[in-house]
C-alpha cells in the first residue's frame, strides 16, 4: 500500500491552503466565466488553483503524476495506466463559486491501485480544512486553527427516516427519481 509521510501530509495541507488563497483572490473581485466543451463553467480561479496544485505536487512527489479536472486531454488519456497518482479538483463547485455563495472546495487525493489512500478537502471561503487517510486518521481544522480528530461510525439506532444531501446545482432527473424512491 502507498503511504504518505507526515511531512508530505503537512506539505499537501499547506498546498491546499495556498491554492485556496489563489481562489479567494479571484472570488473577492469581478471575474469572467468561460465554458468548457461540456458547458460547465471555468474561471481563472479554476486555472490558478490547478497550476498551483500541479506545481506544488510535482515538488512534493516528483515521481507521481497528477490528474486534475483541468488537465489536458493528453494527460487524461494516459491515466488508466497509472498505479499511484494525485487526483485533483482544483475548484470543486465552480457553479457555487460563480454564485458567490461560499460553497466550494479545493480537493486533493492520493490514489493507489484505484483507491484513495489520503486526501485533503479545503473550503477556502470558510477557512475549514479536512484531511485524512488510511494511515493518518482523519482531522478537521477549524477557521481558528483548532484541529480535532474525526471518526465515522454506524449509529446505534438507525432512524426510520433518512436524509439525502445533494447539490443545489446538479439536480438531475436520475437524482430526483432516486429521492422519490
Amino acid at each position: 500500500m502507498c503511504e504518505v509521510t507526515e511531512k508530505q501530509v503537512q506539505d499537501v495541507i499547506a498546498l491546499a491552503k495556498k491554492a485556496g488563497d489563489e481562489v479567494m483572490r479571484i472570488y473577492r473581485q469581478d471575474f469572467a466565466v468561460d465554458f468548457k466543451d461540456d458547458e460547465s463553467p471555468l474561471t481563472q480561479a479554476d486555472l490558478r488553483s490547478h497550476s498551483c496544485i500541479v506545481d506544488g505536487l510535482s515538488q512534493i512527489t516528483p515521481d507521481l503524476p497528477v490528474l486534475s479536472e483541468e488537465s489536458s486531454d493528453e494527460v487524461k488519456s494516459t491515466r488508466m495506466g497509472w498505479l499511484t497518482y494525485w487526483l485533483v479538483d482544483p475548484l470543486d463547485g465552480t457553479k457555487e463559486f460563480v454564485k458567490k455563495n461560499g460553497e466550494f472546495t479545493v480537493n486533493i487525493a492520493l490514489i493507489h491501485d484505484h483507491y484513495p489512500v489520503f486526501g485533503v478537502v479545503y473550503a477556502p471561503a470558510l477557512n475549514v480544512m479536512y484531511w485524512g487517510g488510511r494511515a493518518t486518521g482523519s482531522f478537521k481544522m477549524h477557521a481558528d486553527g483548532d484541529v480535532v480528530g474525526i471518526t465515522s461510525r454506524i449509529p446505534p439506532n438507525i432512524p426510520a427516516e433518512w436524509k439525502i444531501v445533494g447539490s443545489r446545482s446538479h439536480h438531475s432527473e436520475e437524482f430526483k427519481a432516486f429521492v422519490a424512491n
